[in-house]
């Protein structure tokens, strides 16, 4: 069973969205370009080009080996709802839009420019703004960090074979989503949390196995201090039970930062694309007048017309002419030391909306 508070935020971003309430950096095209560090990237004024914001470029040390292995816990997000959060993220889908360049995806029918138009450097991130809109209601950076600190929920990010220096052509990171810890962590390194079985594979007898997450990257990489991850597969956010949010095509940059045997992470971003459908399937984990929002409740349509109009971005990739199917999402976070207790298979809860069987409820016209 969800939390109320989980709950209520989730009908907050159904409520935000519209009037009822009130790429790969692998990809050579995308590899080479400005840094996380470089802001304020216009359009050229000459040219109508704009210089797109991208992760930073592998380092040019080869083959350096190490055998450290780093388990880092989210301990803040902020989404940057309140300030210049078309700051913050990068081009993810290789188009300056409004910047000297058209859509990348066709965009809904009833969007407008400010949902479509990217940030300085072609940056792509407009969950923010479904947050900005969802403040009054409850949704926020702090309402989430707030979680966190209560131990509700938090991301782990395994990384192995990193030999401690500033560059570090070749790590391994594993994305790990931990379950409830139960109490306050204390962020000191010696909080140990448990790992949900959803995020790994079984072995042989059926036990989720943490030497194989769903999601690693053997190609992650440490170049001027900050870590580049891949993270395909859909990388989960587990906020309670039954409740996720899914970034598709993420990838994370993360500032390591060394004190003693410790390592922390003070500036890092995630980023990448949320799928509509993944959203409104999860409104089913939400109630609206003691009942759950089943795409058979009277105003999920309502609610499922403001979602898709909020659609910016591809999250499988394709023409221009291809309907736009995702909202572009990224957040800055910090992360502290910590450890991995055993991987358990949290038993899923009861569907709420058991009747609902059409796939098409949560594809967006």
């Amino acid at each position: 069973m969800l939390s109320y508070k989980c709950m209520s935020r989730v009908w907050c971003v159904a409520c935000a969205v519209g009037p009822l309430c009130g790429c790969t950096y692998y990809d050579s095209a995308l590899v080479g370009g400005v840094s996380p560090a470089d802001s304020g990237i216009e359009a050229d004024s000459t040219t109508g080009t704009c210089s797109r914001a991208l992760p930073p470029e592998p380092p040019a040390v080869k083959d350096a080996a190490g055998s450290i292995e780093l388990v880092l816990a989210v301990r803040t997000i902020d989404f940057h709802e309140t300030t210049q959060f078309n700051t913050i993220g990068y081009d993810l889908d290789k188009t300056c839009t409004c910047l000297g360049e058209g859509n990348s995806c066709q965009p809904p029918a009833n969007s407008t420019p400010q949902d479509q138009c990217d940030g300085p450097g072609g940056r792509d991130n407009r969950a923010a703004a479904l947050i900005a809109a969802s403040s009054m209601l409850g949704l926020s950076s702090a309402t989430f960090d707030n979680d966190i600190a209560d131990g509700e929920w938090s991301i782990l990010v395994r990384v192995r074979g990193y030999n401690g220096l500033a560059d570090d052509d070749q790590v391994s990171v594993a994305w790990l989503v931990p379950l409830n810890f139960m109490k306050p962590p204390v962020w000191d390194g010696t909080d140990a949390w448990g790992i949900n079985g959803s995020c790994l594979n079984h072995d042989g007898t059926g036990k989720p196995d943490l030497e194989s997450p769903l999601i690693t990257d053997t190609l992650a990489y440490v170049t001027g201090g900050r870590l580049v991850a891949s993270l395909k597969g859909g990388a989960s956010l587990t906020l309670s039970t039954g409740m996720s949010i899914i970034i598709n095509d993420a990838f994370l940059v993360a500032g390591l930062v060394q004190d003693g045997s410790k390592w922390s992470v003070q500036e890092g971003l995630l980023v990448g694309v949320w799928k509509t459908t993944d959203l409104l399937a999860n409104l089913r984990y939400t109630t609206v007048g003691g009942q759950p929002l089943c795409a058979t409740n009277g105003i999920y349509k309502n609610i499922k017309d403001s979602v898709c109009q909020k659609r910016d971005i591809l999250a499988s990739g394709g023409a221009p002419t291809a309907p736009c199917d995702a909202i572009s999402l990224a957040f800055t976070f910090t992360a502290a030391p910590a450890k991995i207790a055993l991987a358990l298979d949290n038993p899923a809860g009861a569907d709420p909306c058991p009747s609902d069987t059409d796939a098409a409820a949560y594809e967006c016209d």
